[in-house]
């Protein structure tokens, strides 16, 4: 990770951007937050996904003249381990890079002795406190929560001018107490929040847990599944949820191979992938029906819904890997994916989302890209658009921006960042994009509204904040800002709209 744009930056700030090229939208008013790793004592010996959570933020919104206003902001979550750490002035906590050979099970065994001696900070696995909530996030009961694999939701308070004050771990009356996966989703319907969480040492290996929209712990259910593997999204729709037991199996005894390079995950090709399909408020693994295919591993989901004509019938889109493990290599491009799963025959059907003529799995149509998203307000509903970031197979870097008409299985824009900034091919990179709704239009339609991201210009080491046109995927960004530092590359953000800003200060 060593001398790109993963490594973190060592300072905090709120700055005004009073100068940009073009207009911000009146339809605009809201933040952009992005959560990532920025590791404070440096990245050196670290994965990807460590490093402590930082928010990276643009706050639009309208001043008292009627102009329309941006303020860059960047904040620490400031968790109870990020503050212990601190104040010690190093690592307390073990990290996943860290978790790496021999030298890495040697470490493991220490642990506990150095608990005991007052050198490491505690671990406990009954006590779902001690994430770097770096991964995602969720808006949910007027809070935005920071979001990572191992621990509960952490509390983040939204202020007026875009700044952040960190809270507290959310456990809802103290009744969650279970890994919440930073891919848990609100419905945008019914207001709850679904919670699921693996756990990779001991059983059961998924817990499932619905809160209501009062904040009450409403539904929770032990998933039974075989062995412990990393799960890092599931999917619902409006009446079922869809768990993914693919086969990257937790293994420590791969450590063992060699002295400080393998990590204690190994993608089994010998194992099937699995969907677990279950009604929203199962009681018991009774109510599951699982389908089978051959091994592959999906990091993120695009979105699920029942089909209208018949509502036993389940349709997901997702992103697909071959095969991948946590040593990562370029060569790991993930297909886009559409999985139809038949509740009452117990068929399954399998087939990539764009159709040229060669829509075959033997002869895949050659779009590669993650981070897929959609218009959050159709989450578990029929969706017909969704975008996804296009990666550079060579290099593994972001360098476009997708947009998919499921119903047509057609591109229906692209927009390359070095195009559409005027800059040489492959100089720009981004992340994630993400939809925020125009709130001026008197009809709303599904894609109408922007896309955003941060972009940097891998040449000049400078960053951007880029908005586009999510209806007519126009090349020229709607609003370009160049920020005041550079903008590490991160994880997953999110579009707070102005009326959720308003109603979390009240």
């Amino acid at each position: 990770m060593e001398n790109t744009n993963w490594e973190p930056v060592n300072d905090e700030m709120a700055v005004d951007i009073t100068e940009y090229e073009g207009t911000i939208p009146p339809g605009l008013q809201g933040e952009f937050v992005r959560n990532g790793p920025n590791a404070h004592m440096g990245i050196k010996g670290l994965h990807l996904f460590d490093g402590d959570g930082m928010l990276h933020a643009l706050r639009l919104y309208k001043s008292s003249d009627g102009s329309m206003k941006a303020r860059y902001i960047n904040r620490y979550v400031q968790t109870p381990r990020l503050q212990e750490e601190r104040k010690a002035k190093r690592d307390l906590f073990m990290r996943i890079g860290q978790l790496r050979g021999r030298l890495g099970i040697i470490r493991m065994l220490l642990y506990p002795l150095r608990q005991m001696l007052g050198m490491a900070g505690k671990m406990d696995k009954a006590d779902r406190r001690t994430g770097t909530q770096n991964t995602a996030l969720a808006y949910f009961r007027k809070r935005l929560l920071a979001l990572v694999e191992s621990s509960l939701p952490f509390s983040v308070k939204m202020l007026q001018d875009g700044d952040f004050e960190s809270e507290c771990y959310e456990s809802y009356g103290e009744k969650l107490n279970q890994p919440v996966s930073a891919h848990s989703k609100v419905d945008p319907e019914t207001g709850e929040f679904l919670i699921y969480g693996y756990d990779l040492l001991s059983k059961p290996y998924c817990k499932y847990a619905i809160v209501d929209k009062d904040g009450n712990l409403s539904h929770r259910l032990d998933v039974e599944i075989p062995r412990p593997v990393m799960m890092h999204d599931f999917a619902v729709t409006k009446n079922y949820t869809i768990f993914l037991d693919m086969p990257l199996i937790f293994d420590p005894k791969r450590m063992a191979r060699d002295w400080q390079y393998s990590y204690p995950f190994r993608f089994d090709a010998s194992i099937k992938a699995r969907f677990g399909i279950c009604p929203r408020y199962a009681k018991s693994m009774d109510e599951f029906t699982w389908f089978e295919t051959r091994p592959c591993y999906v990091f993120h989901t695009m979105n699920a819904y029942e089909d209208p004509e018949n509502p036993r019938k389940i349709v997901l889109h997702s992103c697909r890997f071959e095969h991948i493990e946590l040593e990562f290599d370029n060569s790991a491009s993930p297909a886009l994916v559409k999985w139809t799963f038949d509740l009452d025959t117990k068929e399954m059907t399998e087939e990539l989302i764009v159709d040229n003529g060669k829509d075959t799995l033997e002869n895949p149509v050659e779009i590669h890209g993650e981070f897929p998203r959609i218009n959050d307000s159709y989450v578990g509903r029929v969706n017909r658009y969704g975008w996804f970031v296009e990666q550079d197979s060579d290099k593994g870097t972001f360098i476009a921006v997708v947009k998919l008409d499921l119903q047509q299985r057609s591109v229906a824009g692209c927009i390359d960042f070095s195009s559409s900034l005027g800059k040489p091919p492959g100089t720009m990179t981004g992340g994630e994009c993400v939809f925020a709704p125009n709130t001026t239009t008197i009809t709303t339609t599904e894609d109408g509204g922007y896309l955003m991201t941060f972009l940097y210009d891998t040449a000049a080491k400078e960053s951007y904040y880029c908005v586009w046109d999510a209806a007519t995927m126009a090349e020229a960004p709607v609003v370009k800002m160049k920020l005041p530092r550079r903008v590490p590359y991160g994880f997953h953000g999110m579009w707070v709209s102005e009326e959720q800003i308003q109603s979390g200060l009240h």
